[in-house]
């Protein structure tokens, strides 16, 4: 018997391969996140899933034309300075990731203009600092909504599907949707809509940011998900373990935008904003597209 395969024994008999895999499995999630960041095969797939090429061009020929949105670096810095988010949202390594979500936020605000008569629902809220935010700062009336939570409503809280609100018809100014629109799975992001026109004030609003809009129509799907995903019939399929969008996330082309969410829900106006500056808030920041659906008065 070889040297190497009496080490192989050995290791196989003293269980040492479970004792590594359980160790594995039992590292921070950040450090796995920052070895699988190092694989350049990922990076490269990354780099083609935000490729945004032609959207722009595409997206005037669909008669979607964005308006182009500055922000002001000044008036942002600001804002987030004097905004108290607390420690445990985007804790240690995901800290670096505040900066953003703080952008998400602003810009909802500026784009909203609510005022303290305002009842708003942000969807798919799970553990955002923001309903609290704008109620103390507005005054508003907030809900939070999200899948995780105990189905119907407790107090300012809405559990269940977002395409199903135990809400009356007319009752709600706004709705905002923080980096979740693009998680919403099958039919989803289309019936959430139509849910949305039936709850919401003539002339209320719902704002999505950010919105995915990507040269291709794709989704991306993590193999390591325990439960069954269901990709679009149409989109490309990237499969990436780890993937920081979730266990699924869609990125629309313009066409598919067009066909699949303005065609399908005549119910609302929409404006398309294109963030020019993203950078300005911080060199992480990636928001790009902002949608604001209106319900006609």
């Amino acid at each position: 018997m070889t040297l190497v395969k009496k080490a192989w024994n050995r290791y196989r008999a003293d269980g040492l391969g479970g004792v590594v895999r359980t160790a594995w499995r039992r590292t921070s999630t950040s450090l796995r996140l920052r070895l699988h960041a190092c694989n350049p095969v990922r990076r490269r797939t990354v780099a083609r899933i935000v490729r945004e090429g032609t959207v722009d061009e595409r997206l005037r020929r669909c008669g979607l034309a964005p308006i182009p949105l500055e922000l002001s670096a000044p008036a942002f810095h600001r804002w987030f300075a004097d905004t108290p988010y607390p420690d445990e949202y985007c804790p240690g390594p995901w800290r670096q990731a505040l900066p953003e979500k703080a952008l998400e936020h602003y810009l909802s605000l500026e784009l909203l203009r609510l005022t303290p008569d305002a009842v708003c629902v942000d969807v798919a809220s799970q553990d955002s600092p923001f309903p609290d935010l704008v109620r103390s700062r507005l005054g508003c009336r907030m809900y939070r909504q999200d899948l995780e939570y105990p189905a119907g409503l407790h107090g300012d809280r809405i559990g269940g599907d977002a395409a199903e609100l135990p809400l009356p018809p007319d009752s709600v100014t706004a709705m905002t949707l923080h980096c979740s629109f693009e998680h919403f799975e099958g039919r989803s992001d289309v019936e959430f809509l139509r849910e949305a026109a039936r709850v919401l004030v003539p002339g209320g609003r719902v704002c999505i940011l950010p919105l995915y809009l990507r040269d291709d129509y794709l989704n991306v799907l993590d193999p390591r998900a325990t439960r069954p995903l269901h990709a679009d019939p149409e989109a490309k399929v990237y499969s990436i373990s780890d993937w920081p969008g979730g266990h699924f996330s869609r990125y629309y082309s313009p066409e598919v935008f067009r066909t699949r969410i303005v065609d399908a829900v005549p119910a609302f106006s929409l404006r398309l904003y294109r963030l020019t500056n993203p950078e300005a808030a911080g060199p992480g920041c990636y928001l790009r597209y902002a949608a604001v659906f209106e319900k006609p008065i």
